[in-house]
């Protein structure tokens, strides 16, 4: 961990997104890294635009006045099934808002940090490696099965087509870190692709409420075409807000949190083996490992003040939305 199926993963993760507003936070495939773009936010204006006015401001709102008022006055045909969903529709809300304020005033910093942190799990990865004996280095790279006959299947050759760098890690042993990012990937992105146009064409989705309460409001009758036409636009671009954003901007938690987590944990045992192999014989540890080991705590003491500002972030905006619930 990081493993070349990882990376495969997050590339094609910004790859499906590339059509959408750009983001500060992007990954370079050559170098294997994570890039920010410094440049001032008015740059990123659609995006912010999106994340803090369409997405927090106008659904958060949505959400909010249908739950709320389903409260004071039931709606009929809204079961308790329906209000649990859009909750927890809504707890989404602040989840994204703090993701995107994190990005804002904490981004750059915190890629600086987990570009080097794996960089120096590269290089401890590189020289554990050296250790090992020949025959457990060897890469399995792009296999998946083979036929009777030793020769490859079909997932191989599309793989080779794909550029898909396999199911097995460096050591030849399957890449169960790897197959769950991918099936993670797979599915969030189908899920949240096609909960868009379900939602509209089972009129599952809370937009349809507003719209009509709106129109009542208005005194304006909603059987006409001009009504139906207005609502429909309003509940097509909430939808399309909601699940697009919600379908890239959830990820960034794996990259701004859990990459970083595994490659701490990792390096650690790497460290830790390292120190056990060598327990007799102090004169083993030698000045560059002293060295890693220094780099590798300054490294996770800086990262740990940043994951303790986004963690009181996203702890606050919780705290706030269980109050205004209760």
């Amino acid at each position: 961990m990081p493993t070349d199926l990882i990376f495969f993963v997050v590339e094609k993760a910004f790859r499906v997104n590339r059509y959408l507003f750009k983001t500060p936070l992007g990954w370079d495939s050559t170098t294997k890294r994570f890039t920010f773009d410094n440049r001032k936010p008015k740059n990123f204006f659609w995006w912010y635009f999106t994340m803090f006015v369409l997405f927090a401001g106008v659904n958060g709102s949505c959400f909010m006045y249908v739950v709320l008022s389903h409260l004071i006055s039931p709606r009929p045909g809204l079961n308790v099934g329906y209000v649990a969903m859009y909750v927890i529709d809504c707890l989404t809300v602040p989840l994204l808002g703090g993701i995107t304020l994190v990005v804002l005033t904490l981004g750059n910093g915190t890629v600086i940090l987990i570009n080097r942190e794996l960089e120096t799990y590269e290089e401890l990865e590189g020289h554990s490696n050296m250790r090992r004996p020949a025959n457990m280095t060897r890469r399995a790279k792009g296999r998946f099965f083979k036929t009777k006959s030793g020769k490859s299947g079909i997932f191989d050759k599309l793989n080779g087509i794909l550029n898909f760098p396999g199911i097995y890690s460096n050591t030849g042993r399957l890449d169960v870190s790897g197959l769950v990012y991918l099936i993670g990937f797979i599915g969030w992105t189908i899920t949240c692709y096609a909960s868009c146009p379900a939602a509209l064409l089972l009129n599952l989705d809370i937009f349809k409420y507003v719209v009509s309460d709106m129109w009542k409001a208005f005194g304006i009758v909603d059987d006409g075409i001009i009504p139906k036409i207005l609502g429909l636009s309003f509940r097509i671009a909430g939808l399309l807000v909601f699940w697009i954003e919600l379908q890239r901007t959830v990820p960034f938690l794996v990259y701004l949190l859990v990459i970083p987590g595994q490659v701490a944990l990792k390096s650690i045992d790497i460290f830790l083996s390292y120190a056990k192999k060598n327990v007799n014989d102090p004169m083993e540890a030698r000045l560059d490992w002293i060295f890693r080991y220094q780099k590798f705590r300054l490294i996770i003491n800086s990262a740990l003040g940043h994951l303790l500002t986004m963690t009181f972030v996203l702890m606050v905006l919780g705290l706030q939305l269980s109050a205004v619930l209760n």
